[in-house]
C-alpha cells in the first residue's frame, strides 16, 4: 500500500497562473504579520525583562535557569500547548505565537551566519 502523504499526482491538480494582485495581496499580508510578531516581541521584551541593570528578556534568562536543553524543551512545551489550544480555539494570538516562538528558537539553535539559503527539498 501506497503511503498517501508521499504520493504526489499533479496530474489530478489544478495549476493557477500567479497574478500581480495575488503577489502583491501576499506580501502586503506578510508584513501585517511581521508588524504583528514584532510587536509581540517588544512587548515581550519590556514586560518580561528584569530590573535594571540586568533588564534582559524571560527568553534570555530561560537558557540561564534551565540548560540550553532545558530551553529548547521549555519553547518546545510552549509551542504544543499553543497548538493543542489553536487548533481547539482558533485565535490568532496563539498563531502568531507559535511562529514568534519558533523564530527564538531558530535565533538560538543558528547562530548567525554570513550567508542563508532555504534548505534543499529531497
Amino acid at each position: 500500500m501506497e503511503d498517501p502523504v508521499r504520493v504526489v499526482n499533479l496530474e489530478d491538480h489544478l495549476i493557477k497562473l500567479v497574478n500581480e494582485e495575488e503577489n502583491q495581496w501576499k506580501l502586503s499580508r506578510f508584513e501585517e504579520f511581521a508588524r504583528l510578531m514584532k510587536m509581540l516581541a517588544i512587548d515581550g521584551s519590556s514586560k518580561y525583562a528584569g530590573a535594571k541593570p540586568y533588564s534582559r528578556e524571560f527568553i534570555d534568562i530561560i537558557p540561564d535557569i534551565l540548560s540550553e536543553e532545558g530551553y529548547i524543551n521549555f519553547v518546545l512545551g510552549d509551542l504544543i500547548k499553543r497548538i493543542i489550544r489553536f487548533k481547539n480555539q482558533k485565535r490568532e494570538r496563539d498563531l502568531v505565537k507559535i511562529a514568534l516562538w519558533t523564530y527564538f528558537l531558530w535565533m538560538r539553535l543558528f547562530p548567525k551566519q554570513e550567508k542563508r539559503e532555504p534548505e534543499t527539498h529531497v
